[in-house]
């Protein structure tokens, strides 16, 4: 497919016209931090829920795997390679693991969205995910409580999949998990007992 050479970054830009080997090297430690478009950019801080949410996700991918007999590896802002930049996602998840930096490739990525991030999040990203060919991209927007779950197509191009009669998710990238989006919204998360008995439930 193809990928714009240039676009419309959104975000704290902390310095222009730099390099991907000088902002590895410069804010490569940093995971507050992108490079699209030349940019180095300055990623806004995610409140406690937001954190929470991302929290929870990271527990459940990693116990999904101590659970099955699938490798894998699941990790919060790593600097991803795409066509289109070095980004940082929320969370990535990678099958079999693989160990590069930055990462170049992924099968899951999720970002939890805010007002601050809705145009990075939806469009650059997504554009960014899809021409990596990143097998699935959840996109969790906090501020108007919608998940969305996309999967790549044959073609290249990301689809947004539906819920089943249950109103639950089913992953394709990592095979019997499944999560219902009202989970997200909740004042109270899962605990960490709680989402080992629901990793090791979905697994049966």
């Amino acid at each position: 497919m193809a990928v714009p050479h240039s676009f419309r970054v959104s975000g704290e830009i902390l310095a222009k016209d730099i390099s991907e080997q000088d902002f590895v090297t410069q804010y490569g430690e940093q995971s507050s931090c992108e490079w699209a478009d030349g940019c180095a950019i300055k990623l806004p801080d995610d409140d406690q829920h937001c954190q929470d949410v991302s929290g929870f996700l990271s527990a459940l991918f990693t116990n999904y795997f101590a659970a099955s007999d699938q490798s894998g590896t699941v990790a919060e802002n790593p600097l991803l390679k795409t066509p289109m930049g070095l980004r940082r996602p929320d969370i990535l998840v990678q099958t079999p693991a693989l160990d590069t930096f930055p990462i170049e490739k992924a099968s899951l990525i999720v970002e939890i969205s805010t007002p601050d991030s809705h145009r990075r999040d939806r469009v650059e990203k997504f554009l960014a995910y899809e021409a990596s060919r990143i097998l699935e991209y959840w996109l969790i927007d906090m501020a108007v409580e919608e998940a969305l779950f996309y999967q790549l197509n044959a073609d290249g191009f990301y689809e947004l999949a539906e819920l089943d009669e249950a109103y639950l998710y089913h992953s394709v990238a990592l095979p019997r998990l499944q999560i219902s989006p009202e989970i997200f919204w909740h004042d109270k998360l899962p605990d960490a007992d709680e989402v080992i008995d629901l990793a090791k439930a979905m697994l049966r």
